[in-house]
C-alpha cells in the first residue's frame, strides 16, 4: 500500500504553493484549484488529499487548521475528514 510518505514526496515533486490567507475570494478558489490540479495529474487517493493539502498552509492559514483540527480531536478526527469536508471547511474560512 502507499503511504503519505511516498504521496507527500510525488506532491512535492509537483512544486505545489503555499497558501497563508487570502488577500481576495478568489485567492482560495484559485489555490482549490492549483491543488486539485496536482492532484488529478498525480492520481491522488481522496484519503491523502486534506493532508497533503494543509501540509502547504503557512502563517495564518497554519495557526487556523492547528486551532481547528485541535477542537475537533486532532489525528483522530484528521483521518475522518474527507476532501469534500475539506473544501467546505476552507472556503467558510478562506472565502466567506
Amino acid at each position: 500500500p502507499v503511504t503519505i510518505h511516498t504521496w507527500l514526496e510525488r506532491f512535492n515533486k509537483q512544486k505545489p504553493h503555499s497558501f497563508e490567507k487570502a488577500t481576495a475570494p478568489v485567492d482560495a478558489d484559485n489555490w482549490i484549484s492549483h491543488m486539485e490540479k496536482i492532484f488529478d495529474v498525480m492520481g491522488c487517493e481522496d484519503a491523502f488529499k486534506t493532508r497533503l493539502d494543509v501540509y502547504k498552509f503557512e502563517g495564518n492559514a497554519l495557526a487556523w487548521w492547528k486551532a481547528y483540527k485541535q477542537a475537533k480531536g486532532g489525528d483522530a478526527w484528521l483521518i475522518t475528514v474527507t476532501w469534500v469536508d475539506f473544501k467546505k471547511l476552507f472556503f467558510l474560512q478562506f472565502f466567506p
